[in-house]
């Protein structure tokens, strides 16, 4: 019985999970098509729209023939997708890149002091040989 619910669980998570998939596929292609579909259905119900929306329906010698609509909607789709995103109105922006990172890193904290002897001969410190050497040609 457990592995029936078990398979079922499954089966129903699955199927969830596709739809879910497909739906934002075909969100993400509205998106990208959407001039496409406006276009499409201009064409589809151009009579119905040169009789009923069409600015010079009154003119017919201009030979309009909805061109006016179909201006109109793609301008609204392309200010649509344009638009920025509105900040609120009390926000501040920064002036400088500086105002969000601190410059001197001892403000606050003492230097770490060194675990080893700091020795300052001025002059090269004796190094064994056979660990320190130039590399060989």
């Amino acid at each position: 019985m457990d592995q029936i619910i078990g398979t079922m669980r499954d089966v129903v998570f699955a199927t969830l999970s596709r739809m879910i998939i497909f739906l934002v596929c075909m969100a993400m292609m509205l998106q990208c098509f959407s001039k496409m579909l406006i276009v499409a259905e201009f064409y589809s119900n151009r009579a119905y729209i040169v009789r009923t929306f069409c600015i010079n329906r009154d003119r017919p010698a201009l030979h309009c023939g909805g061109q006016c609509q179909l201006h109109k909607r793609l301008q609204h789709d392309t200010n649509d997708n344009n638009t920025p995103d509105q900040r609120p109105t009390g926000h501040n922006d920064p002036l400088s890149s500086r105002s969000f990172f601190l410059t001197d890193c001892y403000i606050f904290l003492t230097p770490p002091s060194p675990d080893y002897a700091l020795t300052r001969a001025g002059r090269p410190v004796d190094r064994p040989s056979t660990l320190f050497h130039p590399p060989g040609c």
